[in-house]
């Protein structure tokens, strides 16, 4: 999903993952500004007031922790680079 953007890749990350983990993720990466609620795309969520947010620091925090291999494994991070 990093690589090639894709709504699907994304979902299915979430879907696997769970959201609390993401969001432990977050956390644990002091990535202010992320909030990681639902999938892509999922209109009945939205309806609900569900919306996921991010803000710049919190993309650059999550970049920045994959450059320099600490967002995961060396090796995860280095396939994600």
């Amino acid at each position: 999903m990093i690589t090639i953007s894709s709504n699907l890749a994304t979902n299915i990350l979430i879907e696997k993952l769970g959201v609390e983990k993401i969001r432990a993720t977050v956390a644990r990466l002091k990535a202010p500004g992320m909030k990681v609620l639902r999938g892509v795309e999922d209109q009945k969520a939205f309806d609900a007031g569900k919306s996921n947010e991010t803000t710049a620091r919190a993309l650059m925090t999550l970049l920045t922790a994959i450059g320099n291999g600490t967002a995961g494994s060396r090796d995860a991070c280095a396939e994600m680079q």
